[in-house]
């Protein structure tokens, strides 16, 4: 969605193409059913874990961050708690930036 990559389906497969050396894509965890909209769905119904597994999946840290800005304090430890092992560098990333950028939705306890 930001214009940096591009797809070409050809005989030989699907391609992929970035500007961003640290885009990678892995079709493996994705469905029809995994989207950003899906992802919002989710977060409105209050389905906090599956709202952030979707975003998570599809590798869109802003959407990632604002799936984990809106789980409510008293359900964040049962969220984390749950998070698979392989996004587990993607969520401390997202919370790292959070720390650098003085994030007033951080609070330490």
């Amino acid at each position: 969605p930001n214009g940096r990559t591009w797809v070409a389906a050809s005989s030989e497969g699907l391609l992929v193409y970035s500007l961003d050396e640290e885009s990678v894509f892995d079709p493996t965890d994705l469905g029809e059913d995994v989207t950003p909209e899906a992802a919002r769905q989710a977060l409105k119904s209050g389905a906090h874990m599956q709202a952030l597994l979707v975003a998570l999946r599809l590798k869109e840290l802003p959407l990632v961050q604002k799936v984990m800005q809106a789980v409510p304090p008293p359900d964040v430890s049962s969220v984390a708690r749950a998070i698979p092992p392989l996004y587990l560098p993607t969520v401390l990333g997202v919370v790292c930036s959070a720390l650098e950028g003085a994030s007033p939705h951080l609070e330490l306890s």
